[in-house]
């Protein structure tokens, strides 16, 4: 999210946290702190406020920072009526779902927009990763149209005598 993120490490009480480089030994360094996807981390050490003696060992805290799955891919779907159901689709990236809204930010979660009338129905997929939970920064608009059948065309019978020329009927 280009955020400044912060790893944090809870000394007992009476205690303060100083960070490590390293499991033993190594530079005073701050919290693992980043604003790019990776890993980074730290050892906490507990120092005694009042008698200065330090944790036995030093705990390793790990800062992740991971990617974003892509916005989902969609396209509009436009058919004609014919009472049967219908419904947009949207595809996510590799290893993520897909979850609909109602908006293209904010909302409600909905349902797949699907319809069986004449009309629009519309929904925005979103991405989620299904290990880290992590979601795409933007939606995807997706629309079903059932479009209105036209009424059958109007004829009239044509009835001529055989005079050996071409006829026709017309609509």
């Amino acid at each position: 999210d280009g955020a400044s993120h912060s790893a944090s490490a809870t000394a007992p009480a009476g205690a303060s946290v100083v960070w490590y480089t390293a499991s033993t030994g190594g530079s005073v360094t701050t919290a693992p702190t980043a604003t790019a996807v990776g890993t980074y981390s730290a050892w906490a050490e507990s120092v005694g406020d009042a008698t200065g003696c330090v944790s036995l060992t030093r705990t390793q805290v790990f800062l992740t920072i991971n990617a974003l799955p892509a916005a989902p891919t969609g396209s509009d779907v436009v058919v004609c009526y014919d009472g049967a159901s219908h419904s947009a689709s949207a595809t996510a990236p590799a290893g993520a779902s897909v979850v609909w809204y109602d908006a293209s930010t904010g909302g409600n979660v909905i349902i797949v927009p699907t319809g069986t009338a004449v009309g629009t129905y519309t929904g925005w997929a979103e991405s989620v990763n299904s290990t880290t939970g992590c979601v795409s920064s933007t939606r995807t608009q997706v629309t079903l149209t059932i479009n209105t059948l036209p009424a059958a065309p109007t004829g009239t019978d044509v009835e001529v005598c055989y005079d050996g020329a071409s006829h026709s009927a017309s609509a």
